[in-house]
């Protein structure tokens, strides 16, 4: 990342990591499995326990008390009950209007109810066995969507199921905390949306999103609940204690965002970083940027099950290129017009490591797998960073510093190679271009492709016709072998696969930026 910044040193004003969006989930867990609700129904209420048959009215007792609760909270601090149903709007919208219409800056925003699927029980009859059986079941129940403006991490809501085993999920946003912080610290920035575009002291901006990382969670997240909903923690007791949750983090996104003074600065970089990003960064590449475990011979590990993706996506304010190795994912974008970010989302640690001992034996410190717990958040957060560092670290390399000319002249040429002699390529013409766009699709950044997926690409492979899919294929072998004699593809060992090399993915890339290049923007280079 430093190599990044340095290199655009003069058309930046700063740079930032941290959190984005933090989403917690509170689990309880002696009652989160089928066993051990029955345990704790065996041992609450004295006696014989809350028999199976008492469940129903036992659970929706529960179920009344979280509801009441969840609403006497938020209107005793003065905020609007709003019940939605089964809408499909979006909940923080219509939160951030109320806000917004009631001038809020700290304090209750509103509670809004739905009706959502979750997973919980249900105890039916086994007529075979003649018994009651609890099963976990998926079903529709009420949710509260408890939002605040809190004093401390800004707007944040808290998700309460009313219904066994009471799941709670935790939304915070890092940036919209960072901007609390600013604000206390007296440091002016300017804001759009969810992006810092100008921050005074860009130093006590990254100490302040540092300082993040040492907050004790469990407090934190304890004071929102408790405050979305003070019944919750009476309802079930051990020994006359409450349940403990089990905080963990179910989703984070760090993010590291490089502020351009001026828009059209990021506007001239950012096609060419996408477009790179998504023809240059193979699944081994992904995989690195992620801190995943690869083979000393550079492939992918064998016993790797997961899929690893990359794609580019045009939304309405740009292009997002989006790599993910199964619910991991690292991305690139451009936000309010001078923000390049770039983020790492964390929904599964699996695969991923941390320094660390155990519960049973602290000092046996080695490295082992990540929680999800938040004892291993600030591991989660590091990972993120390093993530971020060698995405950018890699689009540093991007930039080619010799003409165009240059780079595409050799391939422009005649070759011969094992004595037999080979055409020159003519990027700007129509087949020619065809050929280099289709074979730097992104879909073959990670598998390679064939001579019939690549027919299929360029208009169509012949069906029903042996004789003419015989003379495609054997004309698709010679545009291969073409493209090989200038060094463009190279053949996936023990496979009929082919794949672009280094040199390649820099002729594909030139060539896709000035097949989209407006003469206009071309003159204008060249000036």
């Amino acid at each position: 990342m430093i190599e990044f910044v340095q290199r655009h040193a003069e058309k930046i004003t700063g740079w930032m990591s941290g959190f984005d969006r933090l989403w917690f989930r509170g689990t309880l867990r002696l009652i989160a499995s089928v066993g051990g609700l029955l345990s704790y129904m065996r041992y609450r209420g004295g006696g014989g326990g809350i028999l199976h048959k008492d469940f129903g009215t036992w659970s929706q007792g529960i179920t009344e008390a979280v509801k009441e609760g969840g609403r006497a909270a938020m209107e005793q601090a003065g905020g609007k009950v709003f019940y939605l149903g089964r809408s499909g709007a979006s909940k923080e919208d219509k939160a951030r209007q109320i806000a917004a219409e009631r001038g809020i800056r700290e304090g209750p925003v509103c509670l809004l109810e739905t009706l959502e699927m979750g997973q919980s029980y249900e105890m039916h009859r086994d007529r075979e066995k003649k018994l009651l059986v609890l099963e976990p079941r998926p079903r529709l129940s009420l949710h509260q969507y408890s939002y605040w403006m809190d004093r401390e991490v800004g707007m944040c809501h808290v998700r309460v199921q009313s219904w066994l085993p009471l799941n709670v999920f935790i939304s915070m946003n890092g940036r919209e905390w960072l901007c609390r912080s600013l604000d206390q610290a007296g440091v002016r920035y300017q804001r759009r949306d969810n992006a810092l575009v100008w921050v005074q002291d860009m130093e006590k901006a990254r100490a302040l999103l540092a300082l993040q990382l040492k907050t004790p969670w469990e407090a934190l997240l304890g004071r929102l609940l408790g405050r979305a909903n003070p019944v919750l923690a009476g309802l079930l007791k051990l020994d006359k204690e409450p349940l403990r949750r089990y905080w963990s983090l179910e989703q984070s996104e760090w993010a590291t965002d490089i502020l351009f003074k001026q828009a059209r600065e990021l506007e001239g970089l950012y096609p060419m970083w996408a477009r790179q990003a998504i023809l240059g960064a193979g699944s081994v590449d992904v995989m690195r940027f992620l801190g995943m475990r690869v083979n000393k011979d550079g492939r992918v590990p064998e016993r790797f099950a997961r899929e690893v993706i990359s794609d580019l996506k045009l939304r309405e304010e740009g292009m997002r290129v989006k790599h993910r190795v199964g619910n991991n994912s690292v991305k690139l974008y451009n936000k309010q017009g001078s923000v390049l970010r770039t983020e790492t989302t964390i929904h599964d640690p699996r695969g991923l490591k941390v320094y660390r001992g155990t519960e049973e034996a602290p000092e046996d410190k080695r490295w082992r797998p990540v929680r999800k717990g938040v004892a291993d958040l600030y591991r989660v957060a590091e990972i993120g960073e390093k993530s971020n560092q060698r995405y950018l670290s890699f689009l540093s390399q991007v930039q080619c510093e010799e003409k165009l000319g240059e780079v595409m002249a050799p391939v422009c040429r005649r070759v011969q190679v094992k004595g037999k002699r080979y055409r020159g390529l003519s990027p700007m013409e129509p087949a020619d271009r065809a050929l280099l766009l289709a074979v730097g699709q992104g879909q073959w950044s990670i598998r390679g492709f064939t001579n019939g997926e690549l027919r299929q690409v360029l208009g169509g492979a012949a069906r029903g016709d042996a004789r003419e899919t015989q003379r495609q294929r054997g004309r698709m072998s010679r545009q291969l072998a073409l493209l090989r004699a200038h060094g463009i593809i190279k053949r996936v060992s023990g496979t009929r696969r082919w794949i672009l090399t280094r040199k390649g993915r820099q002729i594909v890339t030139l060539t896709a930026a000035a097949n989209h290049a407006s003469a206009k923007e071309l003159m204008q280079r060249a000036a």
